[in-house]
């Protein structure tokens, strides 16, 4: 069968994150996925450097080099244990109780994201970022209002873990992967190994 490369996208069905706890030449493994409940919205934005060679009065060449990936997303719902795997907060278990001290650090995580598509067959369309740090997270709380949950977050290649493409390491920064009506999966508990599609648990 061949592979759905185009389609129509409508409403981001679900959205994990997981710890990366490992990052290796020749390996990258993630601790236990954290559901982000009640995901609204999810905005993908590659950014480049540019840079112009100029002589003669003119723009001889330019190049062009992805320099990060930022993702930010609005959730319905707060989740201390998403904040805490994120920021580097103590949480307790037991109480509940989150705590924030100057010296926390932003961890390292796997971000996946799904959204339904809209063809004759319909199925999901996956997202996934090996290499995210969270810079932002903030709510908002107002009078006869839901309370508003956004983070941020910045992603670059792998620090270690390489592929070869055309006989060149290079270090991976995600994927995108749009799986028809009968192969359609959700999320699993656990993030599958890179280059594994359909994830399987």
């Amino acid at each position: 069968m061949t592979a759905e490369v185009k389609t129509f996208a409508y409403d981001v069905n679900a959205a994990y994150l997981a710890p990366l706890i490992k990052d290796t030449a020749t390996e990258m493994a993630y601790g236990a996925m954290i559901k982000m409940d009640g995901v609204q919205s999810v905005k993908f934005t590659p950014t480049y450097t540019e840079k112009e060679l100029k002589g003669d009065g003119r723009v001889i060449d330019n190049m062009a080099k992805l320099a990060s990936v930022e993702v930010s997303a609005e959730q319905a719902q707060l989740n201390l244990k998403q904040v805490a795997a994120m920021f580097g907060h103590t949480l307790d278990s037991i109480s509940g109780l989150m705590e924030i001290f100057a010296e926390d650090m932003p961890f390292p995580f796997g971000l996946w994201f799904m959204t339904k598509y809209t063809e004759v067959q319909k199925g999901f369309m996956h997202t996934r970022l090996f290499n995210m740090k969270a810079t932002k997270w903030e709510t908002t709380d107002a009078t006869d209002e839901y309370m508003k949950v956004n983070f941020t977050a910045k992603g670059t290649g792998t620090k270690n873990f390489v592929k070869m493409v055309n006989g060149e390491k290079v270090h991976p920064v995600g994927d995108k992967i749009i799986l028809p009506g009968p192969t359609a999966i959700e999320i699993p508990d656990v993030w599958p190994a890179y280059g594994a599609w359909p994830p399987t648990p």
